[in-house]
């Protein structure tokens, strides 16, 4: 962190915007996203990209799939939310 040319405060401010959850002391942030793959619409991409912020961690995370019936992106955050809580990554809500 600290390595954009903006000031600490821009960074701040646009850090916290990007924040969509929060759990206890844990801040989740992410990008969910879908598109087709090929040109002809015959298979698809979805992905989540993520970070989870607390005072005792601190983790990044990618999670995508590719194919005639992968899941878009919202729906991955939504099956992989209480994955990462049932690792421990996440306090639950």
């Amino acid at each position: 962190m600290g390595r954009l040319p903006v000031s600490a405060g821009a960074a701040k401010t646009v850090e916290g915007l990007m924040v969509q959850e929060t759990r206890g002391d844990a801040d989740l942030s992410g990008l969910t996203a879908s598109c087709a793959s090929i040109a002809d619409n015959s298979r698809n991409l979805g992905w989540w990209i993520g970070r989870i912020r607390s005072p005792k961690r601190d983790v990044t995370f990618a999670i995508s799939m590719e194919g005639q019936n992968a899941l878009p992106g919202m729906e991955i955050r939504s099956r992989v939310t209480p994955v990462l809580v049932q690792a421990g990554l996440l306090p639950p809500s």
